[in-house]
């Protein structure tokens, strides 16, 4: 049996998927959800390269997301809060200005 994913590797496979669509997009483009060809430019969706309407857009994410816990989304918002942290610190080595 699959090992199934973590929550993390559920958004980061479904960013990367959105992302990969959107730069990718010829025209007509084939919506992921429904599979009918579509003109980005009619798109109601917030990725009309991706999806031919906001509903379609809603519904393949609804799906995508449904495994997610609450507990799982305070968790990677804590990990993204550390993360954020850590960027905004200056690096160990570099010279302290007085």
């Amino acid at each position: 049996m699959p090992k199934p994913r973590t929550a993390a590797a559920t958004l980061v496979e479904l960013g990367v998927n959105l992302a990969n669509a959107e730069a990718s997009a010829t025209v007509p483009v084939t919506c992921k959800r429904c599979r009918s060809t579509h003109d980005p430019q009619r798109s109601t969706s917030h990725y009309p390269n991706t999806f031919c309407s906001k509903t379609c857009e809603s519904e393949f994410l609804r799906v995508e997301l449904a495994a997610l816990t609450l507990d799982d989304c305070i968790r990677l918002q804590a990990k993204l809060e550390k993360l954020l942290k850590l960027v905004n610190e200056p690096f160990p080595f570099e010279n302290k200005q007085p």
